[in-house]
């Protein structure tokens, strides 16, 4: 090719160049051209909203720049590739009681992944344990992680410790999404089915081993008290209730009722939770006990729990319903 020849072909494609971002500003986008093939000895090209970030084959030389034009020199190495998947191991799993999701995402493209953005947002009535290293809240509430760049073939791990409300049953989805600079966000779930804890007798439920706490020990209940306020009470001759959203109770009793007839007590704090210890002695005498919740404004709850469930998963949130009010009780009199 002689030198005119190549001057006449760099300036095709220069008018090609120009020609496709006058189209693209003649309908109204601003785009970016990932890649372009430039003979040797290529010239910069210049235009409103264009930006050239690489090139295939030659290098770019002569480099230059005007109002919103970038270019940049060197050769396309390709784009990012962003897998995700989603787990928490468990087919199904008990209500109140915690688990792990883990999440992994990997860069099986040839690019780096710039601006790495992971996003898990809860179903509701399920929450987390405790914000994990590194992540943030949305707006929105949802768990928020930014690792910033993923190299090429690079893998992140990612773990939420959670666990639903102890009256959660059914199948729950959590859903999460991973995106990075310039490429479609990317999307995996996770379904599980919440049942009931173990009862007292282990062939009425799913076989389940739990961590083993060892006995002989102090045992500590931890867990928050919900309230259920902006319902609407039965209507007159009916008994269904409509419930309304959950608060936290600041100062309910929480009481632990055994059978050595000593009962040990706790008051939740100002964010609803509390801390119930119960001595050695007691619960190691005992195989059950009947958890007391009582809150002004509030039905009392009882509950009766196996002190081998305790042990396993001590932590346990409490939701009470609001008090009808306008009953009046009267005495039992005998005859």
């Amino acid at each position: 090719m002689t030198s005119s020849n190549r001057k006449l072909a760099i300036v095709v494609v220069l008018v090609a160049l120009a020609a496709l971002a006058g189209t693209a500003l003649a309908q109204g986008a601003g785009p970016t051209i990932l890649r372009w093939v430039l003979d040797s000895g290529g010239g910069p090209a210049s235009g409103g909203e264009v930006a050239i970030v690489g090139s295939l084959g030659q290098p770019v030389v002569g480099l230059s720049s005007g109002p919103e034009v970038t270019l940049n020199a060197g050769y396309w190495t390709g784009l990012p590739t962003l897998q995700l998947s989603k787990s928490d191991g468990l087919d199904y799993w008990y209500a109140g009681w915690n688990y792990d999701y883990t999440m992994v995402i990997s860069n099986t493209g040839e690019a780096m992944a710039s601006g790495l953005v992971v996003t898990d947002t809860l179903p509701a009535r399920v929450q987390i344990i405790a914000l994990p290293a590194g992540a943030g809240r949305g707006p929105d509430g949802s768990i928020v992680w930014r690792p910033a760049d993923l190299a090429p073939g690079s893998v992140l791990t990612l773990t939420l410790r959670v666990r639903t409300f102890s009256d959660v049953r059914g199948v729950i989805t959590n859903i999460v999404q991973a995106s990075c600079d310039g490429e479609p966000v990317v999307t995996a779930m996770d379904t599980t089915l919440i049942v009931a804890p173990p009862a007292a007798t282990p062939s009425a439920t799913p076989s389940v081993t739990p961590t083993a706490t060892p006995t002989s020990e102090d045992l500590i209940l931890t867990g928050f008290v919900y309230g259920e306020v902006g319902g609407s009470g039965s209507p007159r001759g009916r008994s269904s209730f409509a419930p309304g959203r959950r608060v936290v109770v600041a100062g309910a009793r929480v009481m632990a009722m055994l059978c050595t007839l000593r009962n040990h007590e706790a008051t939740s704090d100002s964010n609803g939770r509390y801390e119930l210890a119960i001595p050695a002695v007691d619960a190691d005498a005992c195989a059950e006990t009947t958890i007391r919740v009582s809150a002004e404004g509030y039905q009392p709850l009882y509950r009766t729990f196996q002190i081998g469930d305790l042990r396993a998963q001590p932590e346990r949130d409490f939701v009470l319903t609001l008090s009808r009010g306008g009953l009046i009780h009267l005495p039992l009199v005998t005859r």
